[in-house]
């Protein structure tokens, strides 16, 4: 009878055990759930949207090198033309100049009349 006794309550303890297994799995889904919901989830949204940030800063900054590097070449490619401008103001103010000399060495046609 003591035997019976103890094999009872060894099954009863075996089965407090599996009981008690069960809750400890079942807490520990429902802690590791609440953990993703509330830390991972969370992290990997912001790791997300930080590399939408990042693909559109990368994004804007080639467009705005790109911008700006035409801008330069526009800016010297004016330069140029100016400075070309200015060359071609200088013959004709040379040829003005040559040209009111001689006209003032020359007599007027009304005046061989």
């Amino acid at each position: 009878q003591l035997s019976a006794q103890v094999r009872d309550f060894g099954a009863q303890l075996e089965n407090q055990r599996e009981v008690m297994q069960a809750d400890f799995e079942a807490s520990l889904r429902a802690t590791e759930f609440e953990l993703v919901s509330k830390i991972v989830d969370p992290l990997e949204s912001a790791r997300a949207e930080t590399r939408e940030v990042d693909d559109r800063y990368r994004r804007l900054w080639a467009e705005t090198t790109k911008k700006t590097e035409e801008q330069g070449a526009k800016a010297a490619c004016n330069e140029e033309r100016f400075s070309k401008l200015e060359g071609n103001i200088q013959v004709l103010r040379v040829q003005i100049a040559r040209l009111a000399q001689n006209s003032s060495r020359t007599p007027s046609p009304q005046g061989n009349r």
